[in-house]
C-alpha cells in the first residue's frame, strides 16, 4: 500500500512581485485537486534566520564527513589523511 499525499509545499527560488505572482497562483488553482493556493509573504528577516541555519547545518555536515575522530588518540583528524593533528598518527598526544 502507498502513502497518500494531501498537499504539496512549493518554494520558489527567487522573491516574485505580486503582481507577476497572480498568473503562477492561477496556474497552481488550474491544476485537478488543487482546493486553495495561498501565497506567502516575503520576510526579510525570516529569510535571513532561515539561510543562517541552513549555512550552518550544511557546515557541520561537511565537517562531520571529512574529520573523523583518530582511532589512537581521539584527536581530530582529516579524513583520510592516516594521521590526526595531535599524534600524527603515532597514537601518543604531543
Amino acid at each position: 500500500m502507498t502513502d497518500r499525499h494531501c498537499g504539496y509545499l512549493v518554494t520558489l527560488a527567487e522573491d516574485v512581485r505580486e503582481d507577476d505572482g497572480r498568473s503562477i497562483v492561477a496556474a497552481l488553482r488550474m491544476i485537478r485537486g488543487v482546493v486553495d493556493v495561498q501565497p506567502v509573504e516575503a520576510d526579510p528577516m525570516v529569510e535571513t534566520m532561515l539561510k543562517g541555519r541552513i549555512r550552518n547545518n550544511l557546515f557541520v555536515a561537511m565537517r562531520d564527513h571529512l574529520f573523523t575522530a583518530c582511532e589512537h588518540c581521539g584527536g581530530v583528524g582529516f579524513l583520510g589523511s592516516g594521521a590526526c593533528s595531535v599524534c600524527k598518527g603515532s597514537g601518543k598526544r604531543t
